[in-house]
């Protein structure tokens, strides 16, 4: 009900009257976990682990918090004893995937990832985020048919997730094949977005400017593409984006919409 300070302390004092309730020191991480207070919850999920080294929640929840610090090497191991003890944690699968992803991203990695998010859906069907990530490995692999599938049955269980609204609007505007597109669909997944984004994201108008030219709607193409380049060029971490959208203009221009490379 809310009541932090309270259940702290009521864990505190579990501890003090039984120092090995591993389900005690869990718990405590989680509530710690909640108050931001990253690294005590971190010793908090040690010490679960260390009263019970099969504790496969444990290993999971410790995992991510050694993620956030940076540690991902160590939230790896965590993630594959989670698995390894709870095999059928669909949460740990999903988080040893995206841990994998943030690495070196070789094909064996990437290959692993897949199998992990393909297992998490496996174990939940509806675990939408799981799916999205899925459709972006997939497009990144050239499996373009194979990731709109995914982000479509995403969309199908959290119709608000913002990131599967926006990639499989630019795979309908901008596919390589005419019978992987659809423009009015696209527009339409774009206004979904609109609202969940802000409508000065430089890649939700990067996205509106590919639409609009698929549609033929190119002098609005070219004045949205434009927008997206300067914001792009003034927002930390899209400013490689900015050129990218600059040659799109360049097409728009010549009344020409972008397609992906096949």
């Amino acid at each position: 009900v809310g009541q932090l300070d309270a259940a702290t302390d009521e864990l505190r004092e579990a501890i003090r009257l039984a120092p090995e309730f591993s389900d005690a020191h869990y718990n405590l991480g989680g509530v710690l976990q909640s108050q931001g207070s990253i690294y005590q919850a971190i010793a908090a999920y040690r010490q679960a682990i260390a009263f019970d080294p099969t504790y496969g929640e444990a290993h999971n929840n410790l995992g991510t918090l050694l993620e956030n610090i940076g540690d991902r090497d160590n939230a790896v191991a965590h993630y594959r004893l989670a698995i390894q003890f709870q095999p059928r944690q669909a949460a740990a699968h999903f988080n040893l995937a995206n841990a994998l992803m943030m690495g070196d991203r070789d094909e064996v990695v990437l290959d692993e990832a897949v199998a992990e998010l393909n297992r998490a859906v496996e174990l939940d069907p509806n675990y939408a985020e799981a799916h999205n990530r899925l459709g972006a490995l997939y497009v990144a692999d050239g499996q373009l048919r194979t990731g709109i599938a995914e982000y479509r049955k995403a969309l199908t269980i959290d119709p608000s997730l913002v990131r599967a609204l926006v990639e499989l609007a630019w795979l309908l505007a901008t596919g390589p094949e005419s019978g992987m597109r659809n423009a009015v669909e696209a527009l339409e997944l774009v206004q979904r977005a609109t609202p969940l984004l802000g409508e000065e994201h430089p890649v939700l108008l990067d996205t509106l400017a590919a639409v609009y030219a698929t549609n033929g709607r190119f002098e609005e193409a070219v004045e949205t593409a434009r927008r997206a380049a300067e914001l792009s060029r003034r927002t930390p971490g899209f400013e490689a984006r900015a050129a990218l959208i600059e040659r799109r203009v360049g097409s728009y221009l010549a009344h020409r919409p972008f397609r992906m490379p096949r």
